[in-house]
């Protein structure tokens, strides 16, 4: 085990200042054996899940020759323990190997001689060289060639770059000269795609880890082109596949890009220049940062696979370097090795995440494990205590189960104290502010406190992949710099689960539900009811799970929030709660207390109703989950039409009338409305309407159920003064209009004069004289009418007398019209 040549553990004054180098504790290093020093070596890849790698090199005789390798799978200080590098088995090509990438149990590689080559290794460690490829040609490189022209790239008939798909496996993408390929693998003859990218030769490619229509591709011009597969199709000509440019992104030419596998507008990049180039897709005219550390160009990179701020790098320089984008001004938090020749080949093992190695040309490898103890300075916090720091180690380790476990139980803790009854040290209490103000700003600071540190256990949203990049005029440092303190701190977007020590489902539910009970609580106490409406769909699956989950009166202050923003949502939140709590147990401590909030004020209450128990017919009502069910119901529809009438610009008339459905339709099966305001409204709608018959029903039951309550007096001061505005109904009713045939006055009236003779008992005798005469007048009316009418249209006058029958019937019913002569007369001569 060799010390490397790192920065110090106090980088962040140090390298601010100075910059130097100085040996520490926590990086472990291993060289390669003699034997896996293989001259000449020009690509490396590495297994997606375990610790093995390819690395591709040109033999003495110019063929090229593949050689898979076992990486060790960690590097423990005591040698004796050590697992070392592994040769596992070679094999040739008749023409230089240019590149090689491993994907699942594939090999793919290219070559100088124009084509591609893909070997199966389903276990790599019992790899048999022996296995014969499947072959894709390039057919129009096979023997080409071209001289060199002044200032130009002579024409190569070597395939430059091959990548495949992550995720879709079966196509792959190959660069030569000018030109981009992209094959499927199931099909050797020919290219699906080929196309001209660049007026000079492209020298590296890759695939967007997040969206499979995506990649990049660069070269000798400098510039960086995204490119949509969806677009590259050779039957649609003149339509440009690139989505996202930038020119002169480098001084030089472009020699390696990666995308970073948790964001996907970010892009490194590295050139001729000795820089990396860290790109936001989304503010393409410069930089979101650069990193300055080699001396000469910087040929390879590779992200690290655990922490979106880690990058590792190799140079022609020999040095490989380990970056983290958060350590400022440098960024350079270690060099670990350092060859005799260039570096061609840097990556992270992503069967072991804390690992990478590196290879350079003359054949010289290393392996450098990242400790705990290495990476323990660059572990972000904003926390005091050490309980809370403790969680913070756990996540940035990606030890998911202690640290979830941890978590729960500190939010646990700060939950209880802002529950508490009494709040502790009322002697510091701060003079001139109430008690009650200082309590709930302790319970509120409890709350936030619990919600950051469960914040931890949560990934960051990802961004949508396939979002177009459009240029954003924002200032592009602020925001790549917020989005890099999300990321570091808490778990990035799009972290793959199997490079973590998950927690238990028990734990995972128990985080989600403390996590959503802190957050309504907060909503509630700000008054963010839309929040409160965002996770409604979370609140009802998780009740659904488990009724218990959240307490009867945090779910009654939820209720209460919702109302005065959105009655209708109120109503149908409590609606659903009346689904999962409908046992009579459950009824009682969870919707009873709610139900009265909603049907407040109600037609029993009495003056002072938070001094006074509830009347027995509320309780009755109350308890009785059919009769509240009708009543929420009710005044949903209701409420819903009467808002529809109003937002839409419907006139009263058409308001009214989708009203008097609601009602028809929907009335509680009792006829009474507990809560008063909607009773108001149904009588006003009713007397709107000129239906003063179904107006006197209604008052009259609503008289008899709130006998000896306050709202008694006030549905009789309404019923006193509807008789005015009946009799003068009545007079305009025997008042004809211009045209002589139109029976619509006349046809309302008899309707609502005959529900009044129904009624006899209820009205003043002054009233009951006035219906007789009335309907003598008007019925003489409408027969004039229809008679006026059915001389130009028969049919129609016969139509609309026929409906008249139909509604006095239905409303006296056939053998009861039979014993009133007025109306039986009426009857008999509208037939």
């Amino acid at each position: 085990t060799e010390r490397a040549t790192i920065a110090s553990p106090s980088w962040r004054s140090v390298l601010a200042t100075r910059g130097r180098k100085e040996q520490i504790e926590g990086l472990l290093t291993e060289e390669t054996p003699s034997e896996l020093r293989f001259d000449r070596t020009f690509a490396l890849s590495v297994h997606e899940r375990e610790n093995f790698a390819c690395i591709a090199n040109l033999t003495s005789n110019q063929t090229g020759q593949v050689s898979v390798i076992r990486v060790p799978e960690s590097l423990p200080t005591d040698d004796s323990e050590r697992r070392r590098f592994e040769l596992l088995g070679s094999w040739t090509q008749n023409a230089p190997v240019t590149d090689v990438c491993w994907s699942g149990s594939r090999i793919f590689t290219s070559n100088g001689e124009g084509s591609v080559m893909m070997y199966n290794i389903p276990n790599p460690a019992k790899f048999s060289p022996k296995e014969k490829p499947v072959i894709y040609t390039h057919q129009k490189l096979k023997g080409s060639s071209a001289p060199a022209m002044p200032g130009k790239i002579p024409h190569c008939p070597g395939v430059t770059s091959v990548r495949v798909n992550p995720l879709d496996r079966n196509l792959f993408m190959t660069l030569e000269n000018l030109n981009l390929h992209i094959w499927d693998a199931e099909q050797t003859q020919d290219p699906v795609v080929s196309k001209k990218v660049s007026n000079s030769a492209n020298f590296v490619c890759e695939w967007s880890p997040h969206s499979a229509n995506k990649f990049m591709v660069g070269g000798v011009t400098r510039s960086l082109k995204l490119l949509d597969l969806r677009l590259l199709d050779n039957s649609k000509e003149g339509q440009r596949p690139v989505v996202w440019k930038q020119e002169n992104a480098h001084a030089g030419w472009i020699r390696c890009l990666e995308w970073n596998p948790f964001v996907p507008h970010w892009v490194a990049t590295s050139g001729d220049d000795a820089r990396i180039n860290l790109w936001d897709l989304r503010f393409p005219n410069k930089p979101a940062l650069v990193l300055s550390g080699h001396s000469n160009t910087v040929n390879k990179l590779s992200w690290s696979p655990t922490h979106c701020d880690v990058l590792a790098s190799g140079g022609s320089d020999g040095e490989m370097k380990i970056w983290s984008l958060n350590v400022e001004p440098h960024h350079v938090i270690a060099t670990p090795a350092k060859f005799n020749q260039p570096v061609t080949g840097v990556s992270f093992m992503l069967g072991d995440p804390y690992f990478f190695m590196g290879i350079s040309l003359g054949g010289e490898g290393a392996g450098v494990y990242l400790t705990e103890t290495f990476l323990e300075p660059l572990i972000p916090s904003q926390f005091q205590d050490e309980a809370e720091k403790e969680v913070e180690t756990g996540i940035f380790f990606r030890r998911f189960d202690e640290a979830f476990e941890k978590s729960l139980d500190l939010a646990e803790i700060w939950n209880n104290k802002s529950h508490l009854e009494k709040i502790p040290g009322n002697s510091e209490k701060v003079p001139g502010i109430s008690e009650k103000i200082q309590d709930e700003k302790f319970r509120r600071e409890c709350r936030e406190r619990a919600l950051k540190i469960l914040e931890l256990c949560y990934e960051r949203s990802p961004p949508d992949p396939e979002a177009e990049f459009v240029p954003n005029t924002s200032t592009p440092e602020f925001i790549f710099q917020d989005e890099l303190k999300q990321y570091t701190y808490y778990i990035p977007p799009n972290f793959p689960q199997e490079l973590s020590i998950e927690a238990s489902a028990g734990v995972l539910e128990k985080i989600q539900l403390l996590k959503l009970k802190l957050e309504i609580e907060q909503f509630i106490g700000e008054a963010q009811v839309e929040e409160i409406l965002d996770r409604e769909k979370e609140i009802l699956d998780l009740l659904n799970k488990d009724f218990k989950a959240v307490s009867p009166s945090l779910l009654h202050n939820i209720v209460k929030a919702i109302l005065p923003f959105d009655y209708i949502k109120g109503i149908e939140f409590a609606l659903e709660l009346s689904e999962i709590y409908s046992k009579p147990a459950l009824w009682t401590e969870y919707m009873i207390p709610t139900c009265r909030l909603i049907l407040s004020p109600s037609i029993y209450e009495t003056e002072n109703p938070k001094k006074t128990a509830l009347p027995p017919a509320l309780v009755t009502m109350l308890n009785n989950q059919e009769v509240v069910g009708e009543q929420l119901e009710f005044m949903r529809k209701f409420s819903k039409a009467l808002w529809v009438g109003n937002s839409a610009g419907k006139s009263k008339s058409e308001t009214n009338e989708k009203l008097l459905d609601v009602i028809q339709d929907e009335m509680p099966s009792s006829g009474i409305i507990i809560n008063a305001g909607y009773a108001r409204l149904v009588l006003n709608t009713f007397l709107h309407c000129n239906r003063y018959g179904n107006f006197y029903e209604r008052v009259d039951t609503l008289l008899k159920a709130t006998e000896g309550f306050p709202m008694n007096q006030f549905f009789r001061d309404q019923k006193s003064e509807t008789h005015t505005l009946l009799q003068e109904f009545l007079q305009n009713a025997q008042i004809r209009t211009s045209d002589s045939s139109d029976t619509s006055k006349s046809r309302a009236a008899i309707v609502e004069i005959v529900t009044l003779f129904k009624l006899k008992g209820s009205l003043p005798k002054s009233m009951e004289d006035l219906l007789s005469p009335s309907l003598a007048q008007i019925s003489q009316d409408l027969e004039s009418g229809l008679t006026q009418l059915g001389k130009s249209q028969k049919s129609q006058a016969a139509k609309q007398a026929k409906k008249i029958v139909g509604q006095i019937e239905k409303i006296v019913g056939k053998e009861a019209a039979k014993t009133k002569p007025q109306i039986s007369d009426l009857l008999s001569r509208l037939r």
